[in-house]
């Protein structure tokens, strides 16, 4: 199951087709942002 973060308690975030996504660290954002789709796939948009 997911864990959702909140922007008040995230570590930093990133901007993606019109949406912006919550870290709970940089490292998680980076991975992210090397391939997103990769991480929203299946997500209803």
């Amino acid at each position: 199951m997911e864990n959702p973060v909140e922007d008040i308690n995230a570590a930093s975030n990133s901007e993606y087709r019109g949406s912006t996504y919550y870290f709970c660290c940089p490292p998680c954002k980076d991975k992210f942002d090397e391939n997103p789709e990769k991480y929203i796939q299946g997500r209803a948009n």
